[in-house]
This record gives structure tokens, C-alpha cells and sequence, in this order.
């Protein structure tokens, strides 16, 4: 008997585990199935949302920020189209051999583009920070001179790196133009730039200037700042580094496809030779006319380069037209306040693991 109830309490014992097993194989099923499968669902989904705060922070706080890159385009008045040389044609395809003549060697077509695009001198014959109290910034350290597109000729950014406010008399960044000119001016972060006619290629602010017979034609233009910060995702891949420059990765791009660089080329790797045939600067010619014309995902196929994870936007708030007599425009902050938009994370690692 004693051997019986001892099987029997063994079999009781048994068949409790085996319950207590199917117990927690049901609670692992229905945990896996109402949380953990959602759960690695959303995580794996990899959702972003943008969150929207201001620097600084204590409202209490003014301070100046980085100037933006502006960069001009100057045309002829009376040219057919919106193009950066003197006595222009209409056309837009082979502008080199159109504009030059048919040059044979890239040393006449370089001469060429020099002679009959528009210098600084002509394109910018004031510029200044502030009004009452003026800082003189037509010293051409403060300017870049670059030819990409060649349909819009030489142009020149103001690349001016002291920090600036909102007052009118001591910041505003005023520009006399020329009245024999028009021209395209674009406001834009100075690393995350590329010359071109589609306004999604890079975040931008476009203005066109043209001279009127109003006695008043200098325009005050009030922009904003927006700082955006992205996270580097397979789906939208960017560059996180702090020093990563997209202008400059676009100029490696051309010169690796070329083999070298032209001599006005001051932001690729200065170890590419220059550039010594006319093939050579036709081939320049056609990847920037392209890249000119298409929107930013064909930019990015056709040069490889990454997006920034950081970049600055600048939005037009009012362009108060006839502000002044002068034939040109001023830019200045409406506020010094920075939109921060950054994107995080719709379901982080830390969310995912709590839910286990």
C-alpha cells in the first residue's frame, strides 16, 4: 500500500508540472501574442516624429547667431533669359562653345568664363553688417567666388562667420547692387548648398532682384532660422558627422568623375589636378547642368552623397520692398529665437525593452 501511494503521489506530482508547464506556455503564447509581437511590430517599424523646441531655452535670453550664406547671381538686365554672362545668348545646352566661341584649349575657355561672366567688383559694389555703425564686408575674404552651372556664370556668396542680432542699425547685412544687373539671390545654410534651378533640391531661400524705375527699390528681407536634426536610418540615411560639408562632398564628386578640378575650385580635395582639357570641362559642364535641373534624391544618386543629419533652414518671414532709395536689399533675423526640429524616435530601445 505504502509502495502504491507513493507512485500514485508521484504521478500527482507530474502531472501538476505538466499542468504548470502548459500554464506558462500559455501565458508566454498570450504575452508574445497581445504585447511582445506588437511590440517588436513598432520597434522594428522604426517610426520617427519630429519634436519642436527653441534655443535658447530661457526666453529670457537675446543672443546672436550664425549669418546665413547668401549667395548672388547676376545676369544682364536685357539678356533673354536668367543667365550670368555678358551679351548673352538664349541658350541653355553647350553654353561653353556657344558663349566662347568654340574655344580649343581650356586655357582660352577659362579666359572666356573670366571675361564674360560677372566679376565681384561688378556684382557687388556695396556691402555692409549694420547701418549707424557699418562694418565694410566687400573685402573678399568674406566672399567665395564659384562656377558650378554654367548657365548662371560666376557666382558669389558672402560666407561671413561672426554671429549677428536682430537690430537693424548694427546687424543687417546690406547689399548695393549693381542697376545694370538683375540678379538671383539665394539665402541657404552655407555647408548644405548646391547651385540649382529646383527649389527641393536644398532647403532655400530664393529672391529675384531686378531694377525698377521706382525711386525706392532696396528691399528688407526678414528671415527666420530653423535648425533641424535628423537620425541617421537605413531608410533615410544621413551623415552625423559635426565637420561633414554637402557642398564639398558634391565637389569630390565631380572631380573623381572628371579626374581633376578647376582652378576656381577651392572646396574639393586641392590634391586633384587641374583640369587641362577642353573633354574635361565639357564633362564639368554636363554634371552640373544636370545636377542644376533635377530634385534632391537624384542629387544624392548621382554624387553619392549622404544627406547632413544637421543642417540649418532659413525661411522668408516679409520682404518689405522699397525699404530705402539704393538699387539693392538687407537681410536681417526678424527674431534671434531658433526653431529646433528634431526627429525622435516613435518607439525607442528603452520602450521595447520595458514592454518584456
Amino acid at each position: 500500500v505504502h509502495e502504491g501511494g507513493t507512485h500514485t503521489n508521484m504521478m500527482s506530482q507530474k502531472s501538476s508540472f505538466a499542468c504548470k508547464v502548459v500554464f506558462i506556455v500559455v501565458l508566454l503564447t498570450g504575452f508574445i501574442i497581445l504585447f511582445g509581437y506588437p511590440a517588436l511590430t513598432k520597434y522594428i517599424e522604426s517610426g520617427v516624429f519630429i519634436q519642436i523646441s527653441t534655443e535658447p531655452k530661457d526666453r529670457t535670453m537675446i543672443q546672436e547667431i550664425p549669418a546665413p550664406a547668401i549667395t548672388f547671381c547676376a545676369s544682364d538686365t536685357n539678356s533673354p533669359v536668367s543667365k550670368g554672362w555678358k551679351n548673352a545668348t538664349a541658350d541653355y545646352i553647350d553654353i561653353i562653345n556657344v558663349e566662347c566661341g568654340q574655344p580649343e584649349t581650356i586655357d582660352e575657355a577659362v579666359s572666356c568664363i573670366n571675361n564674360r561672366t560677372y566679376s565681384f567688383e561688378e556684382s557687388i559694389p556695396m556691402a555692409l553688417r549694420g547701418v549707424q555703425v557699418s562694418k565694410i564686408l566687400t573685402d573678399k575674404e568674406f566672399w567665395n567666388p564659384d562656377v558650378t552651372a554654367m548657365q548662371a556664370g560666376k557666382c558669389q556668396t558672402l560666407n561671413y562667420t561672426e554671429p549677428v542680432g536682430s537690430r537693424l542699425e548694427t546687424n543687417i547685412l546690406w547689399f548695393n547692387l549693381n542697376p545694370e544687373l538683375s540678379y538671383d539671390v539665394v539665402i541657404h545654410d552655407q555647408k548644405f548648398y548646391i547651385y540649382s534651378l529646383s527649389p527641393s533640391a536644398v532647403p532655400q531661400i530664393k529672391i529675384k532682384k531686378k531694377p525698377l524705375k521706382e525711386a525706392r527699390n532696396f528691399d528688407l528681407i526678414y528671415i527666420t532660422m530653423t535648425k533641424h536634426i535628423k537620425i541617421n536610418r537605413p531608410e533615410f540615411p544621413c551623415d552625423n558627422s559635426e565637420d561633414y560639408n554637402f557642398k564639398k562632398c558634391v565637389k569630390e564628386s565631380v572631380a573623381e568623375k572628371i579626374g581633376c578640378r578647376m582652378e576656381w575650385d577651392l572646396d574639393s580635395d586641392q590634391a586633384w589636378p587641374i583640369c587641362t582639357s577642353m573633354d574635361q570641362l565639357r564633362r564639368y559642364e554636363q554634371i552640373y547642368l544636370l545636377l542644376s535641373e533635377v530634385e534632391q534624391r537624384e542629387v544624392l544618386l548621382q554624387t553619392g552623397c549622404l544627406m547632413p543629419c544637421r543642417y540649418k533652414e532659413y525661411k522668408l518671414v516679409q520682404n518689405v520692398e522699397g525699404f530705402f532709395v539704393n538699387y539693392g536689399l538687407g537681410v536681417s533675423y526678424s527674431t534671434t529665437e531658433i526653431t529646433v526640429e528634431e526627429e525622435q524616435w516613435v518607439y525607442p530601445e528603452v520602450s521595447f525593452l520595458a514592454e518584456f
